[in-house]
């Protein structure tokens, strides 16, 4: 493990692996007070893998369903969009989303825009980091995707919002998200 990925991981209090003593499951304990900090069934791993295909939407910024659940280790997709930290397993975690934006088809509405389509992450309701950005005039089709690493504490909720200028009807052809856990 990097250096700088162990000093954050100590830093948000979370039990290495590698350096916490084990139960007789093989889930790290936290040395202070023998309390395990993920899911036995899980070896302390959360992972998400979610997808879906033509999402419509217009106005101001919505939240993305997602209707393919592709992994759920730890039970942390809670349905739809929300993805919720489990209790004890707060650190860093890797989240990344993409889409492909397109203006020939009819989604839910009338035929997407060319205008900027935008896909972001919100922690607890909050907008973090940038987003996956499609610019204007790109063409019929366009895809963009954005990764990051942010320090989630437990109960934490992420979800997906997309954005177009102006809250123009857009069309996500297809679109993903991927979260886990660093451990």
């Amino acid at each position: 493990m990097p250096q700088w990925l162990r000093a954050a991981a100590i830093a948000a209090g979370m039990c290495l692996l590698s350096a916490a003593p084990a139960l007789a499951d093989g889930v790290a304990a936290d040395s202070k007070n023998a309390k395990m900090t993920c899911s036995p069934s899980t070896g302390g791993r959360i992972a998400l893998s979610a997808n879906g295909m033509w999402h419509g939407s217009s106005g101001g910024d919505q939240p993305v369903v997602y209707p393919n659940t592709l992994t759920n280790l730890g039970n942390a997709w809670t349905g739809g969009g929300v993805f919720q930290v489990p209790a004890g397993c707060k650190g860093p975690f890797y989240l990344s989303v993409s889409f492909e934006k397109d203006s020939t088809r009819i989604c839910n509405g009338p035929f997407g825009t060319t205008d900027d389509v935008r896909m972001y992450f919100t922690v607890n309701g909050v907008k973090i980091g940038n987003s996956a950005w499609s610019g204007q005039n790109t063409g019929e089709r366009d895809s963009a995707s954005f990764d990051e690493v942010v320090l989630l504490s437990d109960g934490d909720q992420v979800k997906t919002m997309v954005y177009s200028d102006g809250g123009l009807h857009r069309c996500l052809g297809e679109f993903n998200v991927t979260i886990f856990n660093l451990r």
